[in-house]
């Protein structure tokens, strides 16, 4: 909104589909883009910048609008590049994402201040989208970033551990180990029975059972 007037009306607008409202100062600012692949090692690509078409980088402005531009790397400094890479890899981790974002950042214009703007945890992954460009600028070929979201996405088969069982980064899970027909978490310690049963990756709600919290825990509880 660019006027009081206007604002009152867009308020106005807004109050017929909620009753929480949020206003916030606009920026004449940048858009810049960077892809993050990984789990608990993340990596970052070069920064990207996108030009839209229109005032907003609507939908029509970016895939129906052949007007708008990306700009693979991003026209700005070195030491400005490196800094927005460090805090995409930040806020990735900060909330324990894993295999992939896109993380928008907003570059002020007049004072070159750096605001996150959003990750993306599902960004846009057709072959003309930013996430693949960007890796593609950074030697990464479309199939190869696939198989690596593939592997990454075995790494994250996360089944719930046994009480007490020491958690990753962020509370995840220690990678669990494998065997045959299935996977299975390491024996509990002591005091605790016997080894848990395995269950099939994917499924891992079938490993809460022996805990009474699996498919037959509440006909034991009505036989009690």
């Amino acid at each position: 909104m660019e006027s009081v007037p206007s604002l009152d009306t867009a308020l106005a607008e807004a109050a017929r589909y909620d009753r929480k409202l949020l206003v916030e100062e606009a920026i004449d600012a940048r858009e810049i883009e960077v892809s993050v692949l990984g789990n608990d090692e993340p990596i970052a690509s070069v920064p990207g910048e996108i030009l839209p078409s229109a005032e907003f980088y609507d939908y029509a402005a970016k895939y129906l609008d052949a007007e708008s531009e990306l700009l693979i790397p991003a026209p700005i400094p070195p030491e400005m590049a490196e800094r927005i890479r460090e805090l995409a890899v930040k806020a990735y981790l900060a909330i324990d994402c894993a295999g992939m974002a896109r993380v928008d950042f907003l570059l002020d214009r007049q004072t070159n201040e750096v605001y996150l703007n959003e990750v993306n945890t599902l960004p846009g992954f057709t072959p003309v989208s930013l996430y693949p460009k960007l890796w593609e600028a950074n030697g990464i070929s479309y199939p190869e970033l696939i198989a690596r979201l593939v592997a990454l996405a075995g790494d994250q088969q996360v089944l719930v551990p046994a009480a007490g069982r020491p958690a990753g980064r962020g509370g995840r899970p220690p990678p669990p180990s494998r065997r045959a027909g299935g996977t299975t978490w390491p024996a509990p310690s002591a005091g605790r029975g016997t080894s848990p049963r395995p269950c099939r990756p994917r499924t891992p709600r079938s490993c809460r059972g022996r805990w009474g919290a699996g498919p037959d825990a509440g006909r034991r509880r009505r036989r009690a």
